[in-house]
């Protein structure tokens, strides 16, 4: 799937604040994100199980 271009460029952005940051904040950060997708494959699971209506 091709990324759009504003995508594009939040990636870019984003690759420069990591590089600006020491180990201990990539750490964190990757974490961080890491829960958030988690958090964001449970509501889609959710949103699903709606949209079958499966409760």
């Amino acid at each position: 799937m091709e990324l759009k271009l504003e995508q594009k460029f939040k990636i870019h952005v984003f690759n420069q604040q990591v590089e600006n940051m020491d180990e201990n904040e990539v750490k964190q950060t990757l974490i961080e994100i890491y829960q958030q997708m988690i958090c964001q494959q449970n509501y889609y699971q959710q949103e699903l199980k709606k949209a079958w209506l499966i409760l």
